[in-house]
């Protein structure tokens, strides 16, 4: 059996890998080559076994800690840094001259005789207006303070308060330095990884955002990442980091920019674009593989690639005029059920404000690990359930039990409780926003 791969990020790369392991041949289609993210981020239980067999499949490995204002939680999942060397060092040892080729443009079915067609492609018309932003350096470890020198996946302590006349956000970070920012942001939190070679990527991120209006309104895509690049000095200094002086010496800034959630699957866009061929199936971004809720998708890709390649088999048996309806009903991972739940957490978690949401987090990551792992990274829609009932189970223990040694305090523990409750409930019924 013969694929052609329109795209050569990491989905594209793991889905040829994977067919070329199962003895089929591959024809790749990328004008830019095998291409990846500089920083690609995933659970060290969905790295496939094709890819740990390389000398140096990560560039670093760790377990995690998240912490907040005044609590603090290790995972016990190993999370790792994949080396993109790898990805495409195997996917040059998967095949030989005749079974892999790759062409510098994009395909042109009229010059193809492909069995099936995997496109990797995002379409932007099926994607809500939510984005994940993030603005980071990648720094010489010596920059870093030794107490800091430990991989972190979310530090949502409060940025430190700057005196200015200005409003400031709710999350305590003044506006003043970002003037395009005339509102209350959503809360940022900072990502710190090693990433090899003696270097640290320190990075804030918002994991969902609406971006909307034109880039001169406080809630463009271009407002939002100048504010996080101002949030980012500012975490700096509370890291006890010059921010002068890391900009001057950073190996490099990365900015991410995704959309977090598809609206809906975009097979007759698929089709249309690949000149009407009728054996297309799409994956990775163009099949709704993102994690609604989080943003995790490279893990997803590598893991079930094998998977999908044995399905895109199985699929070639139906009669071409039911191959369209096929794969439109073969949704991403998971299915359709698990994609909805994590839809609506998506839509309950953009309710939240800044301090919510911190309260949100920190009980969170306080359930047992199976829940946080389920709702993370599991497929299974009763998983992912469970896990959100897990949650908002405990936010209503914190309304009838708060902390706080005073009545004040508990008070207002309650308080917040209740508003995180209602906003989560509110946002898992209110429509997801449409373009």
């Amino acid at each position: 059996m013969h694929f052609s791969v329109v795209g050569l990020g990491p989905a594209g790369t793991a889905a040829s890998v994977a067919a070329l392991r199962c003895g089929y041949s591959v024809e790749c289609w990328d004008p830019h080559g095998p291409h990846y993210p500089p920083t690609m981020g995933a659970w060290a239980h969905q790295i496939p076994q094709w890819l740990n067999q390389h000398p140096h499949p990560y560039l670093s490995q760790s377990r995690l800690r998240v912490c907040g204002d005044g609590w603090e939680a290790v995972l016990p999942e190993t999370y790792v840094i994949l080396n993109p060397n790898a990805l495409r060092d195997q996917l040059r040892n998967a095949g030989d001259t005749q079974s892999l080729s790759i062409h510098d443009q994009w395909y042109d079915s009229t010059s193809d005789d492909a069995h099936v067609v995997i496109d990797t492609r995002a379409s932007s018309g099926g994607f809500l207006p939510v984005r994940q932003l993030a603005v980071g350096l990648v720094l010489p470890e010596r920059l870093l303070p030794r107490d800091h020198c430990q991989p972190v996946l979310m530090d949502m302590r409060p940025l430190p308060d700057t005196p200015s006349p200005h409003p400031t956000s709710d999350d305590g970070a003044s506006t003043a330095a970002s003037p395009t920012i005339d509102e209350p942001s959503r809360m940022t939190f900072n990502y710190r990884m090693p990433v090899g070679q003696d270097r640290w990527l320190i990075e804030e991120t918002i994991v969902a955002t609406p971006c909307r209006g034109p880039e001169h309104s406080p809630h463009s895509e271009t407002a939002q990442l100048e504010y996080l690049r101002w949030a980012l000095d500012r975490r700096l200094e509370q890291l006890g980091i010059d921010p002068e002086t890391a900009r001057q010496q950073a190996v490099r800034e990365e900015v991410v920019s995704f959309p977090v959630a598809p609206l809906r699957r975009r097979i007759p866009h698929v089709v249309r674009r690949n000149s009407g061929v009728k054996s297309i199936f799409p994956w990775g971004a163009a099949t709704g593989l993102m994690h609604a809720a989080t943003g995790y998708s490279i893990g997803a890709a590598v893991n079930r690639a094998e998977k999908e390649i044995g399905w895109a088999t199985h699929w070639t048996q139906y009669p071409s005029s039911l191959q369209r309806i096929v794969g439109a009903v073969h949704g991403p991972s998971g299915g359709w059920v698990a994609g909805w739940l994590q839809r609506r957490g998506l839509g309950a978690t953009l309710q939240l404000k800044p301090q919510e949401m911190r309260l949100f987090y920190r009980e969170f990551f306080a359930m047992s690990s199976p829940r946080i792992r389920d709702y993370l990274t599991s497929s299974h829609g009763l998983d992912i359930a469970r896990s959100m009932v897990s949650v908002v189970a405990r936010l209503v223990r914190v309304m009838i039990k708060p902390d706080g040694h005073s009545r004040q305090e508990r008070r207002a523990q309650r308080s917040l409780a209740r508003r995180t409750f209602m906003s989560l409930l509110r946002g898992s019924v209110t429509p997801l926003p449409r373009r």
